[in-house]
C-alpha cells in the first residue's frame, strides 16, 4: 500500500478486484462492471476547520494523500462511503457489535472470549480447539472436576460440533437518546454480511451445523462467504430477530434499540487438524497451554481473524481467533 500525491488535482484511482481480474482473463466479453465501492480510509474528518472562510474549511482534508487503490479485497476500503438518499435527519448511524456478554437462556446471551488465564495470558480472543485431542484436554478421561470446554472456546473440529459455539454480532444504535423499543429503518439495516477468513485455516458453519460453501477464494487463500437474509415468513439461516422490547433494555451488547443479529461459527480447516507446516511458518508453539490437565503440556497454535463486512452499509467488524492443536 502507498499514497499518491492529492496536493492538486483531484484524484481517481480505480481498479478491478483479484476477483475483477479473474473475471476479465476469461476473455469471453462476459465481463462488466456491475457494481464498485468508494472509501476514505486515509480521511481525517476532524481536519474540518470550522473557523476558517468557508472556501478552506476543508482544505487540509481535500490535501491529504490518498491511498494507492489495491486490488485485494479483502484488504482494501475498510470504511465504505454509502449513500442514504432523502434521509437528511440521521444523528448516527448504526453498529455492529460482537456479544462478548456472559451466556444467559434470552436472545441477547452472548458469547464472551476465552480467559486470559486459560489463553497464555492472551485477552479477547477466542480459540478454536482443531483435533479431538486438544478437545480432550478439556473433556477427557485425565480432566478432573468440570469436563466441560470453557467459554470462549470452540469445539473445532467439525461443522456439526462447532454450531454449539456461536458467535452472535449485534447491531442497532448504540446510543441511550432512542427507545430501545423504535424499529430501525430497513435501509439501515444490514442484511447480507460478507464473511471472510483465511481458507487454510478455518471453515464457515451455518447455525445447524452444516459446512457453507464459499462464494470464492481469492489468491491469498482468503475465503468470501456471502450471508444473505433468507425470508419464509420468518427470518431464518444465519439471521435472528434482535429487537428488543422495553424489559429488554440492559440486555446484548448493543444499548439502544437493536435489529437482526447475525450468527455463525467456525471450525478448523482439515490442514490445520492435522501436522502442517502453517504451525511452524505462521504459528507458535506454546508450553504449558493446556493448563486444565496438565500443566507442562504444549500447544500448536496459530492466531488469525475473522472479518465481517456488511455489504449494505459497509460496517466492519474483526473477530480475533485463535487455533489450538495437540500434536501425538
Amino acid at each position: 500500500m502507498s499514497f499518491q500525491d492529492n496536493s492538486g488535482d483531484i484524484i481517481l484511482d480505480a481498479v478491478l478486484t483479484n476477483l475483477g481480474r479473474r473475471l476479465l482473463a476469461r476473455g469471453d466479453g462476459s465481463f462488466k462492471v456491475t457494481r464498485f465501492a468508494l472509501g476514505d480510509d486515509e480521511v481525517n474528518h476532524g481536519l474540518y476547520n470550522t473557523a476558517a472562510s468557508a472556501a478552506t474549511r476543508d482544505l487540509k482534508i481535500l490535501q491529504t494523500p490518498v491511498f494507492e487503490a489495491s486490488t485485494n479485497e479483502a484488504t482494501a476500503l475498510r470504511y465504505r462511503i454509502i449513500s442514504l438518499e432523502g434521509k437528511n435527519n440521521l444523528l448516527y448511524l448504526p453498529v455492529s457489535r460482537l456479544n462478548t456478554k456472559p451466556k444467559n437462556t434470552t436472545k441477547f446471551g452472548g458469547f464472551p472470549f476465552a480467559d486470559s488465564s486459560l489463553n497464555d495470558g492472551t485477552a479477547n480472543q477466542y480459540v478454536v480447539l482443531a483435533n479431538q485431542l486438544a478437545v480432550d484436554r478439556y473433556t477427557g478421561e485425565k480432566v478432573s472436576g468440570d469436563k466441560a470446554i470453557p467459554d470462549g472456546f470452540i469445539d473445532g473440529v467439525n461443522a456439526k460440533r462447532s454450531s454449539g459455539f456461536q458467535f452472535i454480532v449485534e447491531q442497532g444504535f448504540d446510543s441511550l437518546l432512542d427507545d430501545v423499543t423504535k424499529v430501525i429503518d430497513p435501509d439501515l439495516v444490514e442484511d447480507q454480511y460478507i464473511v471472510q477468513m483465511d481458507d487454510r485455516i478455518l471453515k464457515l458453519a451455518s447455525p445447524s451445523g452444516q459446512p457453507f460453501t464459499e462464494s470464492f477464494i481469492d489468491t491469498d487463500n482468503i475465503a468470501s462467504y456471502v450471508l444473505p437474509k433468507v425470508k419464509n415468513n420468518q427470518n431464518t439461516g444465519f439471521y435472528v430477530d434482535g429487537t428488543k422490547n422495553a424489559d429488554q433494555a440492559n440486555l446484548g451488547s448493543i444499548t439502544g434499540p437493536s435489529s437482526d443479529q447475525l450468527r455463525f461459527s467456525v471450525y478448523a480447516a482439515s490442514a490445520v487438524q492435522n501436522k502442517s507446516k502453517l504451525y511452524s511458518t505462521i504459528g507458535v508453539t506454546r508450553s504449558g497451554f493446556f493448563t486444565k490437565v496438565n500443566p507442562t503440556e504444549d500447544a500448536e497454535t496459530i492466531d488469525t481473524v475473522v472479518r465481517l463486512t456488511g455489504n449494505k452499509t459497509g460496517m466492519t467488524l474483526d473477530i480475533p481467533v485463535r487455533v489450538v492443536r495437540k500434536s501425538n
